[in-house]
């Protein structure tokens, strides 16, 4: 939210003060105006959110007794690479190819996130 309160007053006032000459509504400014000024902002912030999200290990590990408990239905990413690292034969090969996973499916939702975003403002 500090994110994008400090986009937002990044956005020069006479920007607002000539649409509102012109005669444009609030929803036109917000389309217009703050919506296209704040695209970087919204597009790192849904991109370190993801990110975030896609590593998360620590509060599932936590609260699941790091087994994804009840039935392996908490098992995140992280997690499962961790058990296949720390089991007692050491599956290196698959926690790698469960790293190579993650990393492949973060840079998919990331590009779409981008996609998204440029279809967004291109329609406007």
């Amino acid at each position: 939210m500090i994110i994008v309160m400090a986009g937002m007053t990044s956005i020069p006032i006479p920007l607002y003060e000539a649409a509102m000459v012109d005669g444009a509504s609030a929803w036109q400014m917000f389309t217009r105006i703050t919506l296209p000024l704040l695209k970087p902002i919204l597009v790192f912030i849904f991109v370190t959110a993801l990110t975030g999200g896609m590593q998360m290990f620590d509060i599932p590990y936590l609260l699941t007794d790091g087994r994804g408990a009840p039935e392996s239905s908490i098992q995140t990413s992280a997690i499962l690479m961790f058990l296949k690292f720390n089991s007692s034969k050491g599956h290196i090969g698959a926690a790698s190819s469960v790293g190579v996973l993650v990393f492949i499916m973060t840079t998919v939702c990331a590009l779409g996130i981008f996609y998204f975003c440029m279809l967004m403002i291109l329609t406007m």
